[in-house]
């Protein structure tokens, strides 16, 4: 199945990644392993299949991204948990969900937890390379399946007539434009580039972004804007 990628990355662009491999199931790690091994850009820096070997890890070998399983032998300390815990505790590490379950409630969780992609574990190895490189360059990433999911959430949402909820403290204008082209997918390069402002401008905006939303990253940005009709979609 081909990833659902919500921007289209630059293949030119090359990226140095550190990953760490956290699955209960040895022949799915090693299969993520190989897959990955073709690619010069990414380095498998370690593997962990459950919550607390996962911790340690992240803590020792301080990983750019996580791929990361829900379903981990342990049901309270599944992927979801083990994810809330790596984004609460180390900012420079991003988690993203490769699993087989597609339910609502398990990409929502996953979203909550601050995950930034979610993969499903069909994905063909340059539908995988392109994800991870799109999440490195400041995107997220979805399988086809989910993202219609997640639309379909949102439709109903919106079709419910869900409430309009203003930011705790009211977004600038360039501050709504910028979280309308986070809702496109768009990244923090290209960003700067529609509104003529430098990267380091558009961080600034997304941190007061999320600041005033009350959210913890980018991605719960994208998801309140759009359920509470802050930008046109």
């Amino acid at each position: 199945m081909t990833a659902n990628i919500l921007r289209q990355p630059d293949d030119s662009v090359h990226v140095t990644a550190r990953i760490l491999l956290v699955d209960d199931h040895p022949v799915v790690r090693n299969g993520l392993r190989l897959m990955l091994k073709e690619y010069p850009e990414f380095e498998v820096v370690g593997e962990a299949e459950n919550c607390d070997e996962a911790l340690q890890k992240v803590s020792l070998l301080r990983p750019d991204l996580v791929l990361m399983d829900i379903n981990l032998g342990n049901t309270e300390k599944d992927g979801i948990y083990t994810t809330r815990q790596i984004v609460a505790a180390h900012v420079g590490t991003q988690v993203i969900i490769i699993s087989m379950a597609k339910e609502k409630s398990d990409i929502r969780n996953a979203i909550e937890a601050g995950a930034v992609g979610y993969l499903l574990k069909d994905i063909k190895g340059p539908e995988l390379a392109r994800a991870l490189k799109t999440v490195l360059d400041g995107g997220s990433a979805m399988s086809p399946d989910v993202s219609r999911e997640v639309l379909r959430e949102f439709t109903d949402m919106l079709t419910r007539g869900h409430p309009t909820h203003e930011p705790r403290e009211a977004l600038s204008e360039k501050e709504r434009e910028v979280l309308s082209l986070l809702c496109q997918g768009k990244n923090n390069r290209d960003i700067g580039s529609c509104l003529f402002i430098t990267e380091k401008t558009v961080k600034s905006h997304i941190t007061s972004i999320l600041r005033k939303l009350g959210v913890k990253d980018r991605t719960q940005a994208v998801i309140k804007a759009i359920t509470d009709k802050m930008v046109e979609i």
